[in-house]
């Protein structure tokens, strides 16, 4: 579901977008115009509330205010903005830029419909899981270093009790052989850190898909 600013109601968008099949709740939004997933909130902008805006310096408030609001803010702007220098507006584009706040194109109300649609239908997809982000050591790195950053890899090992582990048991292959009690026996592991090293170390991979 598309959460829409009752404002937009003034315009023929929510309709364009239920033909489509997609279900709008209408409210009132603090900011932005289409709450369209969690994490993306979008602005329309026809081309003469854009100019006006700039003149004004509304367009900024509202940018910074969109920009706090969501982790991936959106500005769609619909028509062509001929009612302004160029270049005081490539200055906005620019500052929209410098915001982290991508600005879209339409040519009208059709187009825009096509905007959140997509970004509607890639949102709903169900997302694959993301493997984990690989640990940077640098080309010269140890033996040592890299079984440490391996070990300190397994979720609640810090660095420390990678380094006690390994000093305990010497390397990774007896820490396998070792029984849970005695890796429990660690200060800071305890038996259900002990448990899940055992069964992380030991586990199978079973892809990405």
């Amino acid at each position: 579901m598309i959460l829409c600013d009752h404002r937009e109601q003034r315009s023929t968008l929510p309709k364009l977008l239920a033909a489509r099949g997609i279900e709008l709740e209408i409210l009132e939004l603090g900011v932005g115009d289409y709450q369209i997933s969690s994490r993306i909130l979008l602005e329309r902008k026809a081309s003469d509330d854009f100019v006006e805006s700039i003149k004004d310096g509304r367009l900024f408030e509202q940018a910074s205010r969109l920009r706090r609001s969501c982790s991936r803010p959106l500005l769609l702007i619909e028509g062509d903005p001929t009612r302004i220098a160029r270049t005081s507006l490539q200055g906005a584009l620019a500052a929209l830029y410098r915001m982290q706040i991508p600005v879209l194109r339409s040519n009208d109300l059709s187009g825009s419909a096509d905007w959140i649609e997509t970004l509607y239908r890639q949102e709903s997809r169900p997302k694959k899981r993301q493997l984990p982000i690989k640990v940077r050591l640098p080309s010269a790195a140890t033996d040592s270093e890299i079984v440490l950053a391996m070990l300190s890899a397994i979720p609640g090992v810090s660095l420390n009790r990678a380094s006690d582990l390994l000093n305990e048991f010497g390397d990774l292959a007896s820490l396998l052989l070792a029984e849970p009690e005695e890796i429990a026996a660690i200060p800071g592991i305890g038996p259900a850190s002990a448990e899940k090293i055992l069964r992380i170390l030991k586990a199978s991979y079973a892809g990405s898909d």
